[in-house]
């Protein structure tokens, strides 16, 4: 018969002490537990992995084998465990490369790239000097960035051995070999090299000390004749140098002559100066041409903004004939000058030139609006067009009782012969006749006429006349006034209104009449502009009918 081992016989008894257990430990267990194949029970919400004994998240989760993108799973193997091809988490697959560092991994950079001081190919070493790991681009690494331990330099380029060509803290000279009689000695401590007094191969100069404040310098382990930019201030002659800051640039406090930087010296040097223009001068204005200008004071310590004098600028300079401002070179006056001068282009001559104005009859615009030549018609003085009107006049009755018989006022047209007005005591009719080619009428002061019936006695005998056609104007009474407005219009009608006692009876106009006055020949716009006889014709000049 085949007696089972203990361990064999201890899982029977213990399947077999769980079959009859069963049903009571079913009821004892929690509503909506899960047990899993060996017998670990997950609580509600969970479950069992699917290939380990330990309960997981019963929503999608790492552990249940399936890859779940939904939560962002890179891999899925059954357990929730790290360093078996898939992390605890399920984001990694633990390969190298995939940018996430792993159990077993010093870094991972996203490649397997080595030599990019990043991450090695196998993600084992950070590619750091010091990392006690030998990566790309080193010749060793002893776990440490300190140089003259005899097993690796501060940079892991050198193992620090005598004769690697390399002169290592320690040594003098390193020749690239162990021998003895030559550039160097055999233990890199003696002989050869810069400094031994020697003209050796690769050496510019040797003399004979490690001094670098002189003309030969040991730059690298190399003597070299000094030069400005090595970094080394040459304190011998003939190249003496003020400083040496090993570049090039000349913005900063040593230019690359190897003198300071000075102000005035056109050169910037921003820790000490705001500006410099290459002079030592505080300017007041800039050169002549130069309308606006950015200059330093003397001291570099400030950058001002300036004007400067140039042609065009309106005020005449040294070495400037003239400056007519904008004007220089136009080749035209100013509207209103005839003629004039102007200042050429560049300022060195005067230049005579002619204007529109008006009365040259050419009508310039937008300044004018006509031009006959002269003010004449409907085109004023200062060519604007203006409108032909009638001249007129008044008579007022100053002192009612101051009118006597033999007193008197005169009217003209400035077309038919003058009419004379005379007031007497009585008149017979007609009261307006003219005997000897020159009319006269006759004004009542019988019956002591007041101040009303006489001013209405002044406006009808002018009346009389004018129906008589041998005076174009008519007579209206206007506040007290007798009014009189010429029948035709223009300058014609601007005649004087005589009267023999101004202090009884004051007479104004006839005056402001427009138009009617432009002579033969002149420039017109219509009939109302030429003179009596004369018409607009169709060139627009004034000519007889």
């Amino acid at each position: 018969m085949r007696q089972d081992s203990p361990a064999a016989l201890h899982r029977s008894i213990t399947a077999f002490a769980l079959a009859l257990l069963g049903p009571a430990l079913s009821s004892c267990l929690e509503l909506g537990s899960t047990t899993c194949a060996s017998g670990l029970v997950c609580p509600a919400g969970m479950r069992c992995a699917a290939n380990q004994d330990v309960c997981i998240a019963a929503s999608p989760s790492c552990g249940d084998g399936i890859v779940q993108a939904s939560v962002n799973e890179a891999c899925d193997d059954g357990n929730i465990l790290s360093g078996d091809g898939c992390n605890a988490d399920c984001r990694s697959n633990e390969q190298c490369g995939n940018n996430i560092v792993d159990i077993g991994e010093v870094c991972d950079d996203g490649n397997s790239v080595s030599g990019d001081r990043t991450c090695s190919a196998d993600c084992l070493s950070d590619e750091r000097c010091g990392n006690n790991i030998k990566d790309i681009g080193e010749m060793c690494d002893d776990g440490n960035n300190v140089s003259g331990d005899r097993t690796c330099s501060a940079d892991c380029r050198s193992d620090e051995r005598c004769g690697n060509n390399i002169v290592d803290v320690g040594e003098d000279c390193d020749d690239g070999n162990t021998v003895g009689g030559d550039t160097c000695g055999a233990d890199c401590r003696s002989g050869g090299g810069c400094g031994d007094g020697e003209l050796e191969p690769g050496e510019q100069c040797d003399d004979g000390n490690t001094n670098n404040d002189d003309n030969c310098v040991n730059l690298g382990g190399r003597c070299v004749v000094a030069r400005c930019g090595d970094g080394f201030v040459a304190m011998e002659a003939p190249n003496i140098e003020e400083c040496d800051d090993g570049n090039t640039s000349d913005e900063d406090s040593c230019l690359n002559t190897c003198k300071k930087n000075r102000c005035g010296d056109n050169r910037l040097d921003p820790e000490h100066e705001a500006c410099d223009d290459g002079n030592i001068t505080t300017e007041e204005t800039c050169p002549y041409g130069t309308r606006d200008c950015t200059v330093c004071t003397s001291d570099c310590s400030e950058e001002r903004t300036l004007s400067g004098p140039y042609c065009g600028d309106g005020v005449p300079s040294d070495g400037e004939a003239c400056d007519d401002g904008s004007r220089n070179g136009a080749q035209r006056c100013q509207y209103g000058e005839e003629s004039c001068w102007i200042c050429n282009a560049d300022c060195t001559d005067w230049m005579g030139a002619s204007g529109d104005f008006c009365g040259d009859e050419i009508v310039n615009t937008p300044q004018e609006q006509c031009d006959f030549g002269e003010a004449c018609g409907t085109c004023s003085a200062g060519c604007r067009i203006v409108d032909a009107v009638p001249a007129e006049g008044s008579l007022k009755i100053v002192e009612r009782w101051n009118i006597s018989p033999g007193d008197s006022f005169v009217i003209s047209d400035g077309m038919n012969p003058p009419v004379t007005f005379k007031f007497a005591s009585t008149c017979t009719n007609p009261l307006c006749a003219n005997t000897d080619g020159f009319p006269r009428c006759c004004i009542s002061l019988g019956n002591n006429p007041t101040e009303h019936d006489l001013t209405q006695e002044i406006h009808d005998t002018i009346n009389i006349i004018r129906n008589r056609d041998e005076l174009e104007v008519s007579a209206g009474i206007d506040s007290g006034r007798v009014t009189i407005r010429h029948h035709r219009t223009g300058t014609l009608g601007n005649q004087r209104i005589i009267s023999s006692d101004p202090d009884a009876l004051r007479s104004e106009g006839m005056s402001g009449g427009v138009g009617a006055d432009c002579p033969a020949n002149s420039w017109c716009r219509g009939d109302d502009d030429c003179a009596e006889g004369l018409q607009c014709q169709d060139d627009h000049r004034c000519a007889p009918w």
